[in-house]
């Protein structure tokens, strides 16, 4: 309960930022370049948060279950995934499993001061982009 005041507080009239990843047509949520992808898109929303530009990255499922709990094989996280409830893995998995959703706070801050924040992810997640072959974000 502490915990979840703490970030309550912590993104009290903050901007969410949202990355869509959309796979492509056959791909796999559970193969290895998609969970990299996801993970890559993760660590570029929260880097910008260690060079001060204050985003709070959430993962999603599958990918931070992947890093919290230290499981590496498809069996583990796909149980994982499982046994969350449908309608809190739908915030972050498409029903089809065709996308994910890495969502990011930014504090409320004035237009002229969100937009560099913007800018500057949209140019570090391009690279990443042209990392993963065939997927959208």
């Amino acid at each position: 309960m502490a915990a979840s005041g703490r970030l309550d507080a912590k993104l009290t009239g903050a901007n969410p930022i949202d990355v869509l990843i959309e796979f492509p047509k056959g791909a796999s949520l559970y193969a290895p370049e998609t969970l990299k992808t996801i993970a890559d898109v993760h660590a570029t929303v929260e880097s910008r948060s260690r060079r001060r530009q204050r985003l709070v990255a959430r993962k999603p499922c599958a990918a931070g279950l992947r890093k919290k709990a230290g499981a590496t094989d498809v069996a583990t996280l796909k149980q994982y995934v499982s046994v969350i409830p449908e309608h809190l893995v739908r915030r972050f998995i498409s029903a089809d499993q065709d996308a994910v959703l890495v969502s990011g706070r930014v504090p409320d801050l004035d237009s002229s001061e969100i937009l560099p924040v913007v800018d500057k992810l949209d140019k570090a997640l391009d690279k990443v982009a042209r990392r993963a072959s065939g997927l959208r974000g």
